[in-house]
């Protein structure tokens, strides 16, 4: 079994392509260091993030993350066991939501609600499930 744990937060300031790209970068060597997966979608000073590993590291980085002033209106969305990483083979895939990837099935939900509509786990699930299946794969960075 493996740690999931599921927010969504919304930017305290617009942020920059380098500032998105700077902390994907500290993301990846932290959570490779702790052995946490996951994944992050980023829109309009929205994020939805998914972080997996055991729970222990998990719940440190999510702690961490929480602490960030870059952020805020955080709203915890699932926290709990999974059989298994649905991102396994990313320490943080992103994925920044833009015109090329409107289309993409579940993201049309993130995009028209933001982090309030993720409040509904029918859409997180959507989301999730295009995202695991591959379908933003080649949106991927």
């Amino acid at each position: 079994m493996v740690h999931s744990l599921i927010y969504a937060s919304r930017a305290t300031h617009p942020m920059s392509e380098a500032t998105i790209v700077e902390i994907l970068a500290v993301a990846r060597r932290n959570n490779a260091q702790r052995n946490v997966t996951g994944m992050l979608l980023h829109h309009a000073g929205s994020f939805l993030q998914v972080l997996e590993g055991e729970e222990a590291a998990v719940e440190e980085t999510y702690a961490r993350i929480a602490r960030d002033p870059r952020h805020d209106t955080i709203v915890l969305l699932s926290r709990g066991a999974s059989p298994d990483r649905g991102f396994g083979e990313w320490s943080m895939g992103a994925l920044e939501l833009g015109p090329e990837s409107r289309d993409l099935p579940g993201i049309n939900d993130f995009l028209r609600t933001g982090v309030a509509g993720l409040a509904s786990p029918g859409v997180v699930q959507r989301v999730l499930t295009g995202f695991r299946e591959g379908r933003f794969r080649q949106h991927v960075r």
